[in-house]
């Protein structure tokens, strides 16, 4: 089951519809993730022009390997989504 849901994640395509996405978006891009290419990470925020973007020094596990890089980054992701609602 988990190499299936690991060929799923594989398999997922935003790119017919991301462009349509009407809500503040924020993205965590993880500088050194061997799991989901910079290019894919960059070719996300480039479809959504006005999402605001932190990039952090990390890979895949930054959540917990790089908390000290990922927490501020969060928060100020966080903080530009609540900007916009406002």
């Amino acid at each position: 089951m988990l190499l299936e849901a690991g060929t799923a994640i594989g398999a997922f395509d935003s790119t017919p519809w991301i462009g349509d996405v009407d809500v503040p978006v924020a993205i965590i891009v993880t500088l050194r993730d061997p799991v989901v290419s910079r290019r894919r990470q960059t070719m996300l925020f480039e479809a959504l022009p006005d999402a605001y973007v932190a990039r952090i020094d990390g890979d895949h596990g930054a959540v917990v390997d790089s908390k000290e890089q990922f927490v501020p980054a969060l928060m100020r992701s966080l903080s530009s989504i609540e900007a916009h609602q406002t």
